[in-house]
């Protein structure tokens, strides 16, 4: 599979996912600042080719009654 390639067949959607999920599951596996550095990575390499992966947004959880 190349960069920029357009998956057309089942099988190659379905490896594409696999190897997704199993860069998510790691990713998952990861303590806090090994993620910070994995994503700092991530959006240097993004940038070098013209765009930017944002990290993800933690939700606000309510601490009190609304």
């Amino acid at each position: 599979m190349e960069d920029g390639k357009t998956y057309q067949n089942e099988e190659e959607i379905r490896a594409f996912g696999e190897a997704v999920g199993d860069f998510l599951d790691a990713f998952r596996a990861l303590d806090r600042d090994r993620k910070k550095d994995v994503l700092k990575d991530l959006n240097g390499w993004k940038a070098s080719i013209g765009a930017e992966i944002e990290p993800p947004q933690t939700a606000a959880v309510p601490t009190g009654n609304l």
